[in-house]
């Protein structure tokens, strides 16, 4: 799963104003692959429509090394349920965001990508859909 960690993540968990080991986090579904310089949800092209909600995620092992100078994210698998969109739009691949307030918000800070294996178009009947996380994690940063 190639993996994409945003400019502004990496500055702020050096910085350690982003923590990994506490919060809420979820997942997005993105319909067009982001750039680096993205930094919260409204910078994304997301899924929407239909039976489209971000899924809440697990956080596996979340670490961030004693110096600050690096993390590594893994995330236990994350399953959007009943998933439909009415812009059926190909879906590319997920991001990471950690909830600032008490609910989701375009102003969520957004921490890493993952590309799907293979794009995916959601069908116009609901299905879930279960995203499989490496064991490697989707972002390592040294």
């Amino acid at each position: 799963m190639p993996s994409l960690v945003f400019s502004s993540s990496k500055i702020n968990v050096k910085l350690r104003t982003l923590d990994l080991t506490t919060g809420v986090f979820y997942v997005h579904l993105v319909t067009a692959i982001p750039v680096p310089a993205n930094s919260t949800v409204a910078d994304l092209t997301l899924a929407a429509g239909g039976v489209y909600a971000p899924a809440i995620a697990t956080m596996a092992n979340p670490a961030i090394q004693a110096d600050g100078t690096g993390a590594k994210v893994v995330l236990s698998n994350v399953t959007f349920v009943g998933l439909t969109t009415n812009n059926a739009a190909t879906i590319r691949g997920m991001v990471l965001c950690k909830r600032v307030g008490a609910a989701v918000d375009p102003t969520d800070p957004i921490i890493c990508y993952g590309e799907l294996t293979a794009a995916y178009t959601p069908p116009a009947s609901a299905t879930d859909l279960t995203i499989i996380i490496p064991s490697t994690g989707l972002w390592k940063e040294d």
